[in-house]
């Protein structure tokens, strides 16, 4: 996935600049004036920007993903990673809602809470 969006980001940069540098050609050049009535190349060089910059953003909001899904992970191994004996209190044992000492249903699930 980090492979993709680095090749994400490196097309959508590429892109927007060249497409950004042949529009402030053009418009240093007195060739196209980019003002409306666009022209249909005009119409044609923002798209192209549009759509250069959007595969950047994608490629960066793709990198953040694979970023906190890796935290996540991490969190859940650890608290996974804790001995299977260990009982953990104020936990239903079922659907894992906190509850307060001394609780003998589980006000989410119903289930019976075993005092220790």
């Amino acid at each position: 996935m980090l492979i993709a969006a680095y090749i994400l980001i490196t097309l959508g940069l590429i892109g927007t600049i060249s497409v950004w540098s042949s529009i402030v050609n053009e418009i240093n050049y007195y060739t196209y004036t980019y003002t409306p009535p666009y022209t249909d190349h005009e119409t044609s060089m923002m798209i192209a920007l549009f759509i250069f910059a959007i595969m950047a953003g994608s490629g960066v909001a793709m990198i953040i993903f694979s970023i906190m899904k890796k935290r996540n992970e991490d969190k859940l191994n650890k608290v996974l990673s804790y001995s299977s004996n260990v009982t953990i209190k104020n936990v239903c044992p079922n659907c894992g809602v906190n509850i307060s000492e001394g609780t003998t249903i589980c006000p989410k699930c119903g289930t019976q809470i075993e005092k220790e």
